[in-house]
C-alpha cells in the first residue's frame, strides 16, 4: 500500500463521474467503511502516470518503468464497500432502490417493508487538488482523514489545470445498453473472458483525455478564470453529494461503476451527510479553490475552510475581505514568499473573520509537495534527494497535516472540548513541530 491511514476505520472508495460531456463532475468519494481491506484497489492508471511525467518535464522514455512500477501501487481502501452503518448485506439500500416512488406515503408498504433504523450522519470535506494534480496523488491525506469518520469528496479538475483527467463523449448515454464492468471485481455477470475483455475495453477507449494547459503561471486573467472554473467544480460536487443525502436521482457514468447493480453505492448516502457539518479543503490551487468557493457559495453551505499551502496570485483581490468562515492557513516551511503571504494576510483582515476565527500554523521540516502523496513513492532518502520531501518524513508530515485539520474543525464545530495537548499543537505552542506564523523568502519566480 501506498499509505496506511491512522484513524480507527476502515475506507471505503469508488469513482464519480455525473454527466457525459465537459459539465459533470469527475471525483474521488472516500468514506467510512465496516469492510476489512484486502488487497486494495490499483493506484492510479497509465494515462495518469503520462500525464504527470509530461507536467514534471521528466523524459519520455521513463514512462514505461513509471507506469509499471504506479501499477504495483494500491490503495489501502475497500473499493466500492458499504457506508459504515449500513445493515449487513446492504439491505436497507436495496430496499430503498426497490421501492416504488409512492412508497413512503402508501399505509399497506409501510407495514411490509421493515422499518429502517436511523443512521449516523458523517461531516463530509470536498477537497481541491493542486496544479498539475488529479484526483489520485493526494490519496494519503483523504484516505487519512476518511479513516476518521470523515466523508471526503475529493474532485478532479477539468479545466486544464490538472496534468490528465478525461471525459466521456455525449453520444455515450444516448447508445448506452446497460452493460457495465468493474475492472476489479471478484464476481460479473460475463462470464466469457474474451467477452469480459472486449467490454473492458470498450469502456476505456470512450475516454477523451484531457492534458494539462501550458500557459505561464503569471498570466492572472487565466489563473483566475481557471481558479472561479475550479471552485464552480467543486460548488458542483458539494451539490451533487447533498443530492444524495437528500435521495434524490444522481447517474454514474464512470467506466467500471455503471448500471444498475452499482446503484446501491449512490443510494446509500441518503440522509447519511452531516448538513451542517461540510467544510472544504485544498493544496496550492486547489487552496486558491477552496478560498474562492467558500466566499462565492451560498453562505452556510461550508461551515470552515482549510488552505494549505495556498497560492493566492489567482484569486480575485475583490474577494480576499470577504471570507465569514473559519479559515486555517496550514503552511510548509519551504514555500511561501512575501508578495504570497502578504496576499493572504489581507484575508486574515477580513471583517468577517471575528477573533479566533482563524488560525495560521506552519511545520517544520517540510516543503510544498509534503502534502501531497509524491514523497511516498520512494525511500525517504531518494524521496528528499528528489526534493519530494524535506527533512520530516513524509507519512509523519501527512499524517500531522491530517490532525491539524481535524482539530482546526472540531474547534469550530464546538462538539467536544479539544485537550490541552491539541490545543497546544493548534495554537502552535509546539516549537519542535510548529509555530504559529508564516515563513517566507524574497520574491522569485516558482512553481506551484
Amino acid at each position: 500500500f501506498v499509505y496506511q491511514p491512522s484513524g480507527a476505520h476502515n475506507v471505503g472508495a469508488f469513482d464519480l463521474l455525473t454527466e457525459c460531456g465537459r459539465s459533470g463532475v469527475l471525483a474521488r468519494i472516500y468514506y467510512p467503511t465496516e469492510t476489512q481491506v484486502e488487497n486494495g484497489h490499483r493506484y492510479t492508471e497509465p494515462e495518469y502516470v503520462h500525464g504527470l511525467l509530461d507536467f514534471l518535464h521528466w523524459s519520455r522514455w521513463l514512462r514505461g518503468f513509471f507506469a509499471w512500477a504506479a501499477s504495483r501501487l494500491r490503495l489501502c481502501c475497500a473499493w466500492h464497500a458499504p457506508l459504515i452503518g449500513a445493515d449487513d448485506n446492504n439491505d436497507w439500500v436495496k430496499l430503498e432502490q426497490s421501492k416504488p416512488a409512492d412508497a413512503e406515503t402508501s399505509p399497506s408498504n409501510q407495514e411490509q417493508q421493515p422499518q429502517k433504523q436511523q443512521k449516523q450522519r458523517l461531516p463530509m470535506i470536498i477537497f481541491s487538488h493542486g496544479l498539475g494534480g488529479q484526483r489520485h496523488v493526494y490519496s494519503a491525506i483523504c484516505l487519512d482523514l476518511a479513516s476518521h469518520g470523515f466523508i471526503v469528496a475529493s474532485v478532479e479538475h477539468r479545466d486544464g489545470s490538472g496534468s490528465c483527467s478525461f471525459f466521456l463523449p455525449e453520444a455515450v448515454s444516448a447508445s448506452y445498453d446497460g452493460d457495465s464492468v468493474d475492472a476489479e471485481a471478484t464476481t460479473t455477470t460475463v462470464t466469457d473472458k474474451v467477452e469480459l475483455k472486449r467490454l473492458r475495453k470498450q469502456q476505456e477507449e470512450q475516454r477523451v483525455w484531457l492534458h494539462y494547459e501550458k500557459h505561464v503561471l503569471s498570466d492572472y486573467p487565466y489563473r483566475n478564470k481557471q481558479v472561479r472554473h475550479r471552485a464552480a467544480e467543486a460548488i458542483q460536487l458539494t451539490d451533487t453529494m447533498l443530492r444524495l443525502h437528500k435521495g434524490q436521482a444522481v447517474s454514474n457514468w464512470m467506466p467500471g461503476c455503471r448500471g444498475k447493480q452499482f446503484d446501491w453505492l449512490l443510494v446509500q448516502f441518503k440522509d447519511r451527510i452531516d448538513t451542517n457539518r461540510i467544510h472544504i479543503m485544498g493544496h496550492s490551487f486547489g487552496a486558491a479553490t477552496a478560498l474562492t468557493a467558500a466566499i462565492t457559495a451560498p453562505e452556510g453551505l461550508y461551515q470552515t475552510c482549510s488552505l494549505h499551502d495556498v497560492w493566492m496570485h489567482p484569486v480575485d483581490p475583490e474577494l480576499y475581505r470577504k471570507l465569514k468562515v473559519p479559515v486555517l492557513f496550514l503552511n510548509d516551511e519551504h514555500f511561501h514568499w512575501e508578495t504570497n503571504v502578504a496576499r493572504a494576510r489581507e484575508v486574515l483582515e477580513s471583517p468577517g473573520l471575528s477573533k479566533g476565527m482563524s488560525t495560521v500554523l506552519t511545520i517544520r521540516g517540510t516543503n510544498h509537495a509534503a502534502q501531497s502523496d509524491s514523497g511516498l513513492y520512494a525511500a525517504f532518502w531518494l524521496s528528499k534527494r528528489m526534493g519530494l520531501t524535506h527533512a520530516l518524513e513524509p507519512r509523519e508530515a501527512l499524517q500531522l497535516s491530517s490532525r491539524v485539520t481535524q482539530l482546526f474543525i472540531a474547534r469550530h464545530e464546538g462538539r467536544r472540548r479539544l485537550t490541552e495537548d491539541e490545543n497546544e499543537l493548534l495554537n502552535g505552542d509546539r516549537p519542535d513541530v510548529c509555530f504559529p506564523e508564516f515563513a517566507s523568502v524574497p520574491d522569485e519566480p516558482r512553481h506551484t
